[in-house]
């Protein structure tokens, strides 16, 4: 036999030695039983005509199918979190609305849940101090008491749960029907029905019915 010849007959019966060792190893584990070491030594692989259970390459695809993570904003707590953050930097926010507001924008409602909650917990997001915020400037612009609380409703506050309410709040020395003429007063209504006028503009900014409709009657008295 030449040299070639016996090379060659060299390499098959090695790798016959390899499959030999691999259907072994499969039997092995097949039957439940352990293997001797446990990290048993791939003879193939040492000769480079196998990858190992290490190989770079197999585990390289195998972390192919790994799912791979999502680069959409909208669906990261990262992402949910800035944006929580960067509208309670621009003004206060009432939670609920915010949380609403996200999940209208696309964003995940999990996500946006536990995004509030760490805003929360890190004083960006406080209800009582956006309830505080909004009472403060809806009376300073004379909207009434009525208009107020459904505001606040809206975004899951009660008018009591305000901080200091009613006491700490200078325009709630004066009663609403003073309020409400100082609106008028302000703002005289133009129409033909001044009692009708009076009534619709006291009851767009927020007064309740009984008092725009008594100021309303008192101001078409004083008027004709």
């Amino acid at each position: 036999m030449s040299p070639l010849s016996r090379s060659k007959q060299a390499s098959i019966e090695h790798l016959r030695a390899c499959i030999a060792a691999v259907e072994s190893d499969g039997r092995v584990r097949a039957g439940g039983k352990r293997a001797e070491q446990d990290t048993p030594v791939d003879v193939c692989a040492s000769a480079g005509n196998f990858p190992s259970d290490s190989d770079p390459l197999r585990a390289t695809q195998e972390s192919t199918h790994a799912p791979a993570p999502s680069d959409d904003p909208k669906k990261t707590f990262e992402g949910t979190f800035k944006k929580v953050e960067r509208l309670c930097l621009v003004r206060e926010q009432s939670s609920l609305k915010l949380a609403q507001r996200l999940v209208r924008e696309g964003y995940d409602e999990r996500l946006v849940a536990e995004a509030i909650r760490q805003a929360q917990s890190w004083g960006l997001l406080d209800d009582a101090r956006y309830a505080e915020v909004l009472v403060r400037s809806r009376l300073a612009a004379g909207k009434g008491i009525a208009g107020i609380e459904r505001e606040l409703a809206q975004c899951g506050i009660a008018l009591e749960d305000v901080n200091g309410w009613p006491e700490e709040f200078e325009a709630c020395h004066e009663s609403e029907e003073e309020r409400a003429f100082a609106v008028l007063r302000k703002h005289p209504p133009r129409s033909k029905n001044v009692r009708e006028g009076a009534y619709r503009k006291l009851a767009t900014k927020g007064f309740s019915a009984s008092v725009a409709a008594s100021v309303a009657r008192a101001w078409a008295e004083q008027q004709g």
